[in-house]
């Protein structure tokens, strides 16, 4: 899901490094719970449900200040 996104939309010079980097993220998290499913076949409820849950189990990130 999203490769040829990510290969043809996302890197410059169509977006910028950061904007790449940060669909890249997205679509990390997004792969495990739409299995083979494309983007265009994923609705705007279905990425609410995926957001919900994720609120819902906290990311432990490791950070230089300690565990946030």
């Amino acid at each position: 899901m999203g490769g040829f996104f990510l290969e043809n939309y996302s890197k410059a010079p169509i977006s910028a490094a950061g904007i790449h980097q940060a669909n890249e993220n997205a679509l990390k998290s997004l792969r495990p719970v739409s299995g083979p499913m494309k983007m265009t076949e994923i609705d705007a409820t279905q990425i609410e449900i995926h957001l919900r849950n994720r609120l819902k189990h906290r990311k432990h990130v490791c950070r230089r200040e300690g565990i946030a």
